[in-house]
């Protein structure tokens, strides 16, 4: 009898912690967009979460992300400089503008078997304007 009781609390905890755990998963809303480039910074691959790109897929596949985002000369140069700290490191992030909004970029940088570099981005909006 007293370890029912038991057992019935437990669950009622947990349901609680569970549903407080989705409520703040539905608040906490996550946006990303993660891109797989080549060794020539050509985009391979895509996947979005809750965040809209700035050309369609269809625009930029294997094309070199530098040819299509028009980010402004430094910010430009701030992520060619993380795509090489990436190289020697294995990651970096660093923040750049599109338009008016700010992101931030976690790049990072594996070999294949034909050492190529294949680098792994994820972009997110940056919360630190």
């Amino acid at each position: 009898m007293k370890s029912n009781m038991m057992l019935m609390v437990y669950c009622m905890v947990f349901s609680v912690v569970c549903v407080q755990g989705m409520e703040k998963a539905i608040k906490e809303k996550k946006e990303y967009l993660n891109f797989t480039l080549d060794s020539a910074y050509r985009i391979d691959a895509c996947a979005q979460k809750n965040m809209t790109y700035y050309i369609e897929p269809q625009g930029f596949y294997g094309k070199n992300v530098f040819e299509i985002l028009p980010l402004a000369a430094l910010d430009r140069k701030l992520v060619e400089e993380a795509f090489e700290k990436s190289k020697k490191k294995g990651s970096a992030r660093v923040s750049y503008t599109l338009d008016t909004e700010r992101f931030l970029v976690r790049i990072k940088a594996l070999t294949n078997f034909k050492q190529d570099y294949i680098f792994y981005a994820q972009v997110t909006k940056n919360k630190q304007q």
